[in-house]
C-alpha cells in the first residue's frame, strides 16, 4: 500500500508541474523519496554503531577481523537514486517551461548528490573568509555555515591519550616551526552570534574533557587562521592502507586532516603536502579524503605519527591556559591582568596570576574567557 501511495504521488507530482503548481510537486516528491533517505540512514547508523563497538577478543580457530583498507565515499545508494530523480525532473521541468522548478528540483538533486562527499564538506563550497574581531570563518558560498578553530597546546608528551576524547575534525600541521595539532568546529546558524554561541560551547565542553589530561585549547584568531594557516596551496598525498597506521609515520607529508568521531575513532583522514607559491591561494578546511573499512582509535594515530614528529614542549600559552583553567569560578579580572601594550589597537599582552606574558588578539581572549568560564 505504501509503494503504491508513493507511486500515485509522483504521477500526481509529474502532471502538477505542467500546470506550474511545482511547490506542491516537490512536497509529493519528497514524500516518495522519504522511505529511501530514511532506510540509507538507518543503515549508516547501525554501520557506525557496529564499527565503533567495543571489538570481542579473539578466541583460538575464530575468524579475525580483515585488515583495515580504504574505501571510496559516494554517497548512499538510496541518495544517489534519489539525487538523480530529482536531477531527471529539473529537466522536465525546464522543458515544460518552468521558472523556478528546475532550480529547485536541481538543487535538491545536487544536495542528495554530493552530500557527505568533501565538495561540501567543512566549508568545501567557496573559500573560507575571516570575520572581523571575531575566532569564526565563513564561507564565501554558503551564508548559513560557520567555522572556528582552536590550536591544541600540549602539557604532556602523550598526545593520543590527551586528545583521546576529542570527537571533531583535527588538523596535524608538520610544516613551519613544529608540530602542530588544531580542532576544527563547524555549525549551521542564520546569525553570528547564534553561531558564535553553539562554537564557544562546543569548545568549552571539549576543554572539560582534555584539559585535565594535559591538552588546552586556544581559540585563533579569524586573521590568522584565514590568512596564514588555512591559506596554502597543497597536494593530495595518498596514504597507503598496507599495515595501516604505519603510512602515518612513512608517507612523506605536511598537513594531516583527521575526522574523530565519538568513542574516540578515527573513520577517514586526509594527507596532504604543501607547495610553493601559496599567495593566490584560497582559504579553505583539507577534508579527510581516505574513509577507513574500520575505525581506528584516534590514540593510535597519534601513537604513530608520534615515530614522525616530536611534539612541541609546553610554552607561555600553555601556562596561561592551565591557570584559566585551574581558576575557573573565579572572576575574570582575578585572573587576567594586562602585561603590557600590543603591536596594534586589536592586540594584547596578558598574563594569569604571574604566568609569563602572551601576545593574543581581543576576539581570542574573549572566546578564551568563554571557553574556561
Amino acid at each position: 500500500m505504501g509503494l503504491m501511495l508513493k507511486g500515485l504521488a509522483v504521477l500526481v507530482g509529474l502532471m502538477l508541474i505542467s500546470l506550474g503548481a511545482w511547490p506542491i510537486s516537490a512536497l509529493l516528491f519528497l514524500y516518495a523519496a522519504s522511505g529511501f533517505l530514511a532506510r540509507g540512514l538507518r543503515r549508516g547508523q547501525r554501520r557506525a554503531a557496529a564499527g565503533g563497538g567495543a571489538q570481542a577478543p579473539v578466541q583460538q580457530g575464530a575468524p579475525v577481523a580483515p585488515p583495515v583498507s580504504f574505501k571510496s565515499r559516494v554517497g548512499h545508494p538510496a541518495r544517489r537514486i534519489a539525487g538523480v530523480f530529482f536531477l531527471g525532473l529539473s529537466a522536465i521541468a525546464l522543458t515544460q517551461g518552468g521558472t523556478f522548478s528546475p532550480l529547485l528540483f536541481g538543487g535538491l538533486g545536487l544536495v542528495l548528490l554530493l552530500w557527505g562527499t568533501p565538495v561540501v564538506r567543512l566549508g568545501g563550497l567557496g573559500s573560507l573568509r575571516a570575520v572581523k574581531e571575531s575566532i569564526l570563518l565563513r564561507s564565501s558560498l554558503d551564508p548559513i555555515h560557520w567555522f572556528a578553530i582552536a590550536e591544541v597546546k600540549l602539557a604532556t608528551r602523550q598526545a593520543g591519550k590527551a586528545l583521546g576524547g576529542i570527537d571533531e575534525t583535527l588538523l596535524v600541521t608538520l610544516a613551519g616551526d613544529g608540530p602542530s595539532v588544531f580542532v576544527v568546529l563547524g555549525t549551521a546558524s542564520l546569525s553570528m552570534r547564534g553561531a558564535e554561541e553553539s562554537l564557544l560551547g562546543r569548545f568549552a565542553e571539549l576543554a572539560r574533557i582534555s584539559a585535565p589530561l594535559g591538552a588546552y585549547l586556544l581559540p585563533v584568531d579569524s586573521e590568522r587562521a584565514a590568512g596564514g594557516l588555512l591559506r596554502r596551496r597543497v597536494d593530495a598525498v595518498e596514504l597507503d592502507s598496507k599495515g595501516w597506521p604505519s603510512a602515518l609515520s612513512t608517507t612523506g607529508y605536511d598537513l594531516l586532516s583527521i575526522e574523530a568521531k565519538r568513542g574516540g575513532f578515527v573513520h577517514a583522514v586526509g594527507a596532504y603536502k604543501s607547495s610553493e607559491g601559496s599567495g593566490d591561494a584560497k582559504a579553505a578546511i583539507p577534508p579527510a579524503r581516505q574513509d577507513l573499512s574500520r575505525p581506528s582509535l584516534l590514540w593510535e594515530v597519534f601513537q604513530e605519527l608520534g615515530k614522525k614528529v616530536e611534539w612541541q614542549k609546553p610554552d607561555g600559552y600553555t601556562t596561561f591556559l592551565a591557570s584559566m583553567f585551574a581558576t575557573q569560578g573565579e572572576t575574570f579580572g582575578e585572573r587576567v591582568s594586562e602585561a603590557g601594550t600590543g603591536e596594534g589597537p586589536q592586540q594584547l599582552l596578558v598574563q594569569s596570576l604571574g604566568t609569563p606574558p602572551v601576545k593574543m588578539s581581543r576576539a581570542q581572549l574573549r572566546a578564551i574567557a568563554r571557553v574556561y568560564s
